[in-house]
């Protein structure tokens, strides 16, 4: 069976960023805490913060 995507808001994607610019935790810490790609963050702190 396939995996169903999340669609995260957002503001909760925002929030991630911004925790991250915030040097709170690690990319892999965060991403981790709220099983995540890290990659995924990555992106999210491109297009969401700058």
């Amino acid at each position: 069976m396939s995996k169903k995507r999340t669609k995260y808001t957002s503001t909760f994607k925002t929030k991630l960023a911004l925790e991250l610019l915030q040097n709170k935790s690690t990319l892999v810490q965060i991403a981790s805490k709220h099983n995540i790609l890290p990659q995924n963050l990555q992106n999210w702190k491109k297009t969401h913060v700058n």
